[in-house]
């Protein structure tokens, strides 16, 4: 790196962050059911360790929560998401 170049990339702020990829991108993670996103999306009333999928926006905002992965990913195609898998 040449001198003086250190500083050219800085780290996002915590609203740079959560705007990227805003009304563009979703992002999809396994969650339990008695994880509190997974309660307060759905109106699902599954076995506390029962695996789902929740659906995100890009900026954390809780959207949905399935037991089917095919459904969390057709859910974002519908509202024009990009759909990332989170590990």
């Amino acid at each position: 790196m040449e001198k003086g170049q250190e500083n050219r990339f800085s780290a996002m702020n915590p609203l740079e962050f959560a705007a990227l990829g805003g009304g563009q991108i979703a992002y999809i993670r396994e969650v339990e059911a008695d994880e509190e996103e997974a309660a307060s999306v759905g109106s699902l009333n599954p076995d506390a360790k029962m695996k789902l999928f929740a659906l995100h926006g890009a900026d954390g905002q809780p959207i949905m929560v399935s037991e089917n992965r095919d459904e969390v990913i057709a859910n974002a195609f519908q509202i024009n998401l990009m759909p990332l898998t989170v590990h």
